[in-house]
């Protein structure tokens, strides 16, 4: 099991996953893993934790739109 500060990158998606809380340093109240993503890696699968809440920090990104999601906006009522 890992204990804080271990590391573990997954090669094939350059990921490097640094545990900085785990369970057995917290009685099993949270984990807190950092994450660190490469630039354009694919978001994590579909997954579900029903006993358990996730939450995201994003501490540093660029964000990346792509251009099929914007809509033409609407305009203002009021505003040219």
């Amino acid at each position: 099991m890992a204990g804080q500060g271990s590391t573990i990158e997954n090669g094939a998606t350059g990921e490097v996953f640094t545990f900085r809380r785990t369970g057995g340093e917290t009685n099993g109240e949270s984990l807190v893993v950092e994450a660190v993503v490469r630039p354009g890696a694919a978001p994590p699968a579909a997954h579900a934790h029903p006993a358990a809440e996730e939450r995201l920090q994003v501490v540093r990104a660029r964000p990346v739109v792509p251009l099929r999601a914007v809509r033409e906006a609407s305009p203002v009522p009021g505003r040219d």
